[in-house]
């Protein structure tokens, strides 16, 4: 079950959901991922100079569920690198929503557990395989 206090979202992987949150576990795991020393500019190479980075974005997702104690399957990274780029983006922008560092369109910053379904993101757009 979904903390929203917390910050917590669900996540959905290959053949199940999982809840997780940016934790300061998940924050020094992203530094170590990223190989550098400030949170900030781990979350740049999920958006650098404004653009979007798949990888990053990849990497991003794949360190905070590890780091939240899930062990990912290689069926979850398939599932998870097979999905649609915008499902991916949203994927993340849930966790960053959550976490109150990503703010709506609206400037307002949203609930934590907001985005997607009521308690994280709804997976609907299953990635095709090919």
């Amino acid at each position: 079950m979904v903390n929203r206090i917390r910050g917590e979202v669900s996540i959905p992987l290959a053949n199940r959901t999982v809840v997780v949150a940016l934790t300061t576990s998940a924050a020094a795991a992203l530094e170590e991922a990223f190989g550098i020393d400030d949170f900030v500019e781990a979350l740049a190479h999920v958006v650098p100079r404004g653009r979007v980075s798949a990888r990053g974005t990849l990497k991003f997702i794949i360190t905070v569920a590890e780091a939240n104690g899930h062990a990912l399957t290689d069926a979850d990274r398939a599932y998870l690198g097979a999905m649609h780029p915008l499902d991916l983006f949203d994927v993340a922008a849930a966790i960053l929503k959550g976490a109150g560092i990503l703010q709506d369109k609206e400037g307002t910053q949203s609930p934590p557990g907001s985005a997607g379904e009521s308690d994280g993101i709804s997976g609907s757009a299953s990635p095709s395989a090919t």
